[in-house]
């Protein structure tokens, strides 16, 4: 349920939070500093729609780099509320923003993964290596330097010095730079990958089709048909619950309603109503559950 995939996020926090100085305290600069420099170390274009939700539109990595860095620490306020547990209905952006942060997988959340099992061990003393350009680049100096120090390190006291020759200098130079070029092709192809998934290939817009969303092109279809961006979360997890007798008491914190005319809609994850857009649902409570469903029809 969604809740277990907010809850993961909050574990994965703490998690990190225990072996990172930037999380001393749970405070908005802190956040917006773990963001930038999570879209420095590993942006990819899969995570985008992450990022696009949140801040808006940028031009890829270094776009991203400045739009974050603009941005006031106070549009990370909704954030914290959502890591101290203290919002019962968070909006969808700010919750995969979060997972992205702390990389949840699979992500956006996903129904059918049970996300109670997900774990964390304790921090480890010596974090993984993140391959990036700079670390490219100074492997490549390493390799260099390596080679360089040595043969200064055999010369003994005394000993007559012998200039090392030049071919083996060019061999560990064209070494270092065969290494250098290699990971600089890996890291281009992985950044620039594309989704392999073809289901929005030609799909970029969204309608809602009575109790689920389709995808669809972002051409005007007839009737009263209203196209909306496509939410890649929304498309794949929002449901409306058409069978009302399954709401019971154990459903209490698991979905979301809306009244009407005295009548109730269900659906299984929270954020606007997918018609009515400036209505918010609400999350089912022990105490609307007790007021409401056992008075109201459903």
């Amino acid at each position: 349920m969604y809740g277990d995939y907010i809850d993961a996020i909050i574990r994965a926090y703490h998690h990190i939070a225990a072996a990172n100085p930037r999380f001393a305290e749970l405070k908005r600069v802190a956040l917006k500093n773990h963001c930038k420099a999570m879209c420095n170390e590993r942006y990819n274009t899969r995570d985008e729609i992450f990022l696009r939700n949140f801040f808006g539109s940028a031009e890829g990595k270094n776009g991203y780099l400045r739009v974050i860095g603009r941005c006031s620490a106070d549009r990370f306020r909704p954030l914290i509320s959502i890591l101290k547990g203290e919002t019962s209905n968070p909006q969808s952006e700010f919750v995969e923003l979060l997972a992205w942060m702390f990389d949840i997988q699979p992500r956006p959340f996903n129904d059918k993964t049970d996300y109670t099992k997900i774990a964390y061990a304790p921090p480890q003393e010596i974090p993984a290596l993140v391959f990036s350009e700079p670390v490219m680049l100074q492997q490549a100096a390493d390799v260099i330097n390596k080679g360089d120090k040595g043969k200064e390190g055999n010369i003994k006291e005394n000993e007559p010095f012998t200039p090392e020759k030049p071919e083996r200098k060019w061999k560990i130079i064209a070494m270092a730079l065969v290494i250098l070029i290699s990971g600089l092709i890996g890291f281009t192809l992985l950044t620039n990958k594309k989704p392999l998934s073809q289901s929005f290939k030609n799909a970029e817009c969204m309608y809602w089709a009575g109790d689920h969303y389709e995808s669809s092109p972002c051409i005007q279809r007839g009737g009263d048909t209203v196209l909306i961006p496509v939410d890649p979360v929304k498309l794949h997890n929002f449901r409306r619950i058409t069978d009302s007798s399954s709401i019971t008491s154990n459903s209490i914190g698991k979905v979301w309603y809306r009244i009407k005319n005295g009548s109730f809609e269900f659906y299984n994850s929270p954020g606007t109503h997918p018609v009515d857009i400036q209505i918010t649902l609400r999350r089912l409570t022990e105490n609307s559950y007790k007021k409401y469903l056992a008075t109201v029809g459903r």
